[in-house]
Parts: C-alpha cells; sequence; structure tokens
C-alpha cells in the first residue's frame, strides 16, 4: 500500500520528468502539471 506522501513523492517526480527543465522566471504554479498535480492531490486529502 502507497500512502500519501509516497504518493505524492512520485507524482511530483513523475511530473518533473514530463515538464523538463524550468526557468524560475517562467514558473507560475497556478497553471500547466505544476497546477494540476497541486489540484490532484488536494482531491486524494
Amino acid at each position: 500500500m502507497v500512502d500519501l506522501r509516497q504518493l505524492e513523492s512520485h507524482l511530483w517526480e513523475a511530473a518533473n520528468i514530463l515538464r523538463g527543465p524550468v526557468d524560475a522566471a517562467d514558473f507560475n504554479p497556478a497553471c500547466g502539471t505544476g497546477g494540476m498535480l497541486i489540484e490532484a492531490i488536494h482531491h486524494v486529502k
């Protein structure tokens, strides 16, 4: 069984692989993969 912390860790790692390198100036957590991932995690809780 996977606990929530492990799931979050795996999802973040997968998102980082899919997203690829990101320039800090371009990062906006309210949109794109990061925003969708955060929303998905909040629905799990």
